[in-house]
C-alpha cells in the first residue's frame, strides 16, 4: 500500500508529513538541491528528480532527509 505518510516527532508531539507526486522538496544533507517527488514508496522512500538534472535521471532518498519547499525564489 502506497500511503506516502512519514511519521516524525517534534517537541510538541508526533507530526505526520505526507508527500505526494508533484511535491517539491529540498535536501537537508549536503547541497540544498530542490527536487520534485516522482513517487512515494510505502517504506518512506521517495523517488525524486532534481530541478537541474538531465532528463531521465532520478534518485531514491529517505523522506527524513528532505524538507518540503514552501516557496522557491530564483536568481535575479
Amino acid at each position: 500500500m502506497n500511503t506516502g505518510i512519514l511519521s516524525t516527532t517534534t517537541a510538541t508531539g508526533p507530526l505526520r508529513l505526507a508527500y505526494h507526486p508533484g511535491d517539491w522538496v529540498v535536501s537537508k544533507n549536503g547541497a540544498p538541491i530542490v527536487c520534485e517527488v516522482l513517487n512515494v514508496e510505502a517504506n518512506g522512500v521517495l523517488l525524486v528528480r532534481g530541478l537541474d538534472w538531465s532528463p531521465g535521471y532520478s534518485a531514491y532518498i529517505r523522506a527524513e532527509e528532505v524538507s518540503p519547499v514552501s516557496r522557491y525564489g530564483g536568481r535575479e
